[in-house]
């Protein structure tokens, strides 16, 4: 039982990553197969009735144009839906397939900072795990623009990441590069304000 259990854990530390990655996919295996709901197909309409540049111009620029001052300011969220948009149209598949990938990101980010944090591999890989089934979750796996969590989440966890690595080195380009991805965070999702905070957190964390 005692060398089960080692082989497991040496298989833990030895391929983290790839076992992350196994793991998230077949758990999110089952979205894939599931279609768009109405707040989906809404953009999807308005992107039909200009070319792709306008769309750009108006998300960066003109978003009340666009949207009809429906939609709070996303425009990094609205700029990947375009560009699905213009690959391959209407077809859920690959919007699903989008998000899936960046939950997969995420939870690699997740195991990179709890390691961080904890020093310890193995219940680095055990965050990332629960990080994987948390329900939280679901709302962005199966509603496609709901992705605003997965990519705020992308640019928060670089931006702690990058931070500590500030913290470790003191070199002023990962500083700026900290605070460059909390400006995309907050374009992402307005919620990353409170990132400065965690900033604080984790600066005084390394500090002590």
């Amino acid at each position: 039982m005692l060398n089960q259990y080692q082989k497991v854990k040496n298989i833990i530390i030895n391929y983290p990553h790839a076992l992350l990655i196994i793991l998230c996919f077949l758990y999110l295996l089952p979205s894939l197969t599931i279609g768009f709901i109405p707040d989906d197909v809404k953009f999807a309409v308005f992107y039909n009735d200009y070319g792709f540049f306008e769309n750009l111009k108006n998300i960066w620029l003109s978003p009340n144009e666009l949207f009809n001052k429906s939609y709070s300011f996303k425009p990094i969220i609205d700029s990947i839906s375009l560009i699905e948009y213009s690959i391959w149209g209407i077809n859920p598949f690959w919007y699903h397939l989008t998000n899936v990938f960046f939950h997969i990101f995420n939870v690699i980010l997740i195991y990179q900072f709890s390691f961080v944090l904890l020093k310890r591999r193995e219940l680095s890989f055990v965050c990332a795990v629960i990080f994987i089934i948390h329900p939280i979750m679901t709302n962005s796996m199966f509603w496609v623009y709901s992705r605003t969590e997965l990519v705020a989440c992308s640019f928060y966890l670089l931006s702690l990441i990058t931070l500590f690595r500030y913290c470790a080195k003191e070199q002023l380009s990962f500083l700026i590069l900290s605070q460059l991805l909390f400006f995309f965070a907050l374009l992402s999702k307005e919620t990353s304000i409170t990132l400065p905070f965690a900033q604080y957190c984790l600066v005084v964390w390394e500090k002590n």
